[in-house]
């Protein structure tokens, strides 16, 4: 190989890794199902952060669900915030409630329910690429999907350009 197909074959390489590198984080996952913590480590009230597997277990009286943690706008990082219930992304600072629904923008979209279940041994089992049902909980006791009332989303609308 001479010094010019060197050169270029060396670009490709680099050039294909920032390529990646630069994809949304939700794009770069690897593992679509997890196996998470035993039931009793999400008491109800919790909210847990599984930053690998990019999604907030939110457990509330009725049960457990799991909504992504990557932003609907343009695929920041989320975090919980302490001091109210809202998720916000650390990109553009979107606001999310506790339901993935957006209320303050830029994001418009709902964040994505993700599907949830309980293994044998009571661990929490989430499978990250596959959407889970809006409103329904997982029964702490036995796995069972509970339908709850949840309000429907209204995504806001982009703001009109001015």
């Amino acid at each position: 190989m001479n010094r010019r197909g060197f050169i270029v074959r060396l670009l490709e390489v680099v050039g294909g890794g920032l390529a990646f590198l630069a994809r949304p984080p939700a794009a770069r996952s690897r593992e679509p199902v997890f196996e998470l913590n035993h039931v009793r480590e999400y008491p109800p009230g919790s909210v847990t952060h599984h930053i690998i597997a990019e999604a907030f277990i939110v457990s509330d009286s009725a049960g457990l669900y799991a909504l992504s943690s990557i932003c609907t706008h343009r695929g920041g990082h989320l975090f919980k915030t302490d001091k109210e219930d809202a998720f916000v992304c650390r990109s553009h600072h979107s606001r999310f409630n506790l339901n993935g629904d957006p209320v303050r923008g830029p994001a418009v979209r709902s964040l994505p329910w993700l599907r949830l279940e309980l293994s044998r041994e009571k661990r929490v089992i989430l499978y990250r690429a596959q959407a889970g049902e809006r409103g329904v909980r997982l029964s702490r006791e036995d796995g069972r999907k509970l339908p709850v009332a949840c309000p429907t989303p209204r995504d806001r609308t982009a703001p009109s350009a001015g």
